[in-house]
């Protein structure tokens, strides 16, 4: 679907587990939370994509997802954290942050 319609559509990439090759089919960006915390990373990630220097990609990839193991059994039971850990992790950067809002539906 990238590949077909990214010269007519604006595609970005929102779900981490398919960032990568999203980026590799043409999308023209990407956005996820971890670009918060770690915008470097990321754009990294996707110079290397648009470079089609895959294994410096996935290399990135890689970090990214050592971030997101930390919480992934939570996830995967179905609690919200995404929010919540990225504002830890900015906090822990020095960045101010204000609590997680609550979530609109129990």
């Amino acid at each position: 679907m990238v590949r077909r319609y990214c010269d007519r559509l604006t595609l970005i990439a929102g779900s981490e587990d398919l960032l990568p090759y999203m980026l590799i089919a043409g999308a023209h960006g990407s956005m996820t939370a971890t670009v918060n915390f770690a915008p470097v990373l990321m754009h990294e990630l996707d110079a290397a994509a648009r470079a089609d220097d895959a294994a410096t990609m996935m290399a990135r990839f890689g970090s990214v997802w050592a971030f997101r193991r930390l919480f992934h059994d939570r996830l995967r039971e179905g609690a919200l954290l995404f929010a919540s850990y990225t504002k830890a992790s900015r906090a822990l950067l020095g960045r101010r942050v204000g609590p997680p809002r609550p979530p609109l539906r129990p």
